[in-house]
């Protein structure tokens, strides 16, 4: 926050309680702080090495690149080379396959966001979308409209703002039961949320008041709660991907429930799904299986096409620039750089 926007630090008010959403209609804005460039996590290869322009790369494509991919528009190895009848076929398939899951699924709570909560200078905002434990990773992530965050320890939560927590609370832990540590740690935030945080107490605001700005409509000075950035893991190994799945393949989705992207396959009538929780996990796709992906875009329902097109961005770039598991990042990064 810039100090010549608000008042003197003595009129700072650190907040001790956990107050709802409806005592906060007082609040105009919410800040958190700002983390520097250098802070912000890295993604990893296998080998341990940062993937820094991988990520520079997606963050750059533009809308108009992503748009054509969906029109299938571009060169001759554009993503659609499916059969219309075909393509109708499996979108049928997959209505019916969704039908069907919605009615055994019991849906989590929505997360909720008053007008109160508009957050500034956070590179990873954006509504809560879910949130998970991987234990090959050893770490919890939480998915978000604009980004993920990963934290390697359940006290680290902490850090968040206390109403984000509370909205952790309300939403399910996926694969929680891989670990018993993860299932009792989603237990004890439900429970601390219904006893109002006893032990287990996230982080509280300062409250400023701004000494020139005022309320277009109250006339009143502006009111701000700030929270400090929270503790996220700086450096996140890319997840190992199923190999070489593209004759199984029978169609992908973003399911909207969980915040993933979906890769039904389908052998001799068993079925299986590989549940995609990062976009960028897709980079440790073979490269058969990223062209496979490529040609057939993704189901989604409407609601959901800015979370889905995150993947279909991600599978662009693979595509283009010859991303697969087992590539030489060294190489491509310094390849990418000079297409760039």
């Amino acid at each position: 926050m810039n100090p010549d926007e608000v008042i003197t630090e003595e009129a700072s008010v650190p907040t001790t309680d956990y107050p709802s959403s409806d005592e906060l209609e007082d609040v105009d804005e919410v800040e958190v702080e700002d983390i520097t460039d250098q802070e912000y996590p890295k993604y990893t290869s296998v080998d341990g090495d940062d993937l820094p322009s991988f990520a520079d790369l997606f963050t750059q494509q533009s809308d108009e690149e992503v748009n054509r991919i969906i029109d299938n528009k571009g060169d001759e190895a554009g993503p659609s080379t499916i059969d219309i009848d075909e393509l109708n076929e499996r979108k049928s398939q997959w209505m019916e396959y969704m039908a069907e899951l919605k009615k055994n699924s019991k849906p989590s709570p929505p997360t909720k966001y008053t007008k109160v909560y508009r957050l500034k200078g956070h590179k990873y905002d954006g509504r809560i979308i879910s949130w998970a434990y991987f234990n090959d990773l050893s770490c919890y992530a939480i998915k978000r409209e604009k980004g993920i965050q990963y934290f390697r320890y359940p006290h680290d939560f902490k850090t968040l703002p206390a109403f984000e927590v509370n909205q952790l609370a309300r939403l399910k832990l996926l694969y929680s039961e891989s670990s018993g540590l993860s299932e009792w740690f989603e237990r004890q935030l439900q429970y601390e949320y219904r006893k109002k945080w006893v032990n287990f107490k996230p982080q509280m605001p300062t409250r400023y008041i701004h000494k020139e700005k005022v309320h277009p409509i109250t006339k009143k000075p502006l009111i701000v709660l700030k929270w400090k950035p929270p503790t996220i893991m700086k450096k996140i190994p890319l997840r190992k991907m199923i190999q070489d799945f593209s004759d199984q393949f029978k169609w992908w989705y973003y399911d909207g429930h969980t915040g993933e992207a979906v890769i039904v396959l389908c052998k001799e009538g068993s079925w299986e799904t590989i549940r995609v929780f990062d976009p960028l996990w897709l980079t440790n796709l073979s490269e058969q299986d990223v062209t496979t992906l490529y040609k057939c875009q993704p189901f989604f329902e409407v609601a959901d096409i800015d979370q889905a097109l995150q993947y279909v961005k991600v599978i662009r770039i693979c595509f283009d620039f010859d991303i697969h598991a087992g590539v030489n990042w060294k190489t491509r990064t310094k390849e990418m750089l000079k297409t760039n």
